[in-house]
């Protein structure tokens, strides 16, 4: 599984992106990433989900996961963000120093 993650937005307007191949990762990672997906339903969230608020300091985050022949990309704010999407993000962001070589 791969998992690309673009962060925008916030009050400074901080363009961050995360690129996770679970390929490169331990196997015990790997398999986090795989219930992360599966448990947060990232191949079935929407494509799209606007914020009505639109305020400038919220955070825009856009996900896009391939898995085989399988790929999804969803765009939504801070806003729409369930515990265990906010979970599955950090545990992308944090891990991809953690990559083997």
């Amino acid at each position: 599984m791969k998992v690309h993650l673009k962060r925008t937005g916030g009050v400074a307007d901080i363009h961050k992106e995360w690129r996770l191949d679970s390929s490169r990762l331990h196997q015990d990672k790997a398999a986090k990433l795989k219930n992360f997906s599966d448990i947060a339903g990232l191949f079935s969230l929407p494509s799209e989900r606007a914020d009505s608020s639109l305020c400038r300091d919220t955070f825009w985050y856009e996900l896009t996961v391939e898995e085989h022949e399988k790929i999804h990309t969803a765009r939504f704010s801070e806003a729409f963000m369930t515990g265990v999407l906010r979970d599955c993000l950090r545990f992308i962001q944090s891990n991809i120093e953690e990559q083997k070589s």
